[in-house]
């Protein structure tokens, strides 16, 4: 395996792409999405992605009985 699995980056990647969808949708004359939309799926998907991040990372902790690497 390349690398670990890092499920809070994936949960904010996906969170972005989400609003980017939802606006290139709006710019694109899809739909109509109010301005206000953007700001809470970003700061409420990146929050979300954090507290994953540190429960994996607690978990993680767990797991493997010692002191991640840097």
């Amino acid at each position: 395996m390349r690398h670990e699995f890092h499920p809070g980056r994936l949960l904010a990647g996906l969170v972005l792409m989400t609003a980017a969808v939802v606006y290139f949708g709006d710019a694109g004359g899809a739909w109509d999405a109010p301005w206000f939309v953007g700001v809470p799926l970003v700061c409420g998907g990146l929050c979300l992605a954090a507290v994953v991040g540190m429960v994996r990372r607690v978990l993680g902790l767990r797991s493997r009985g010692g002191a991640p690497r840097p």
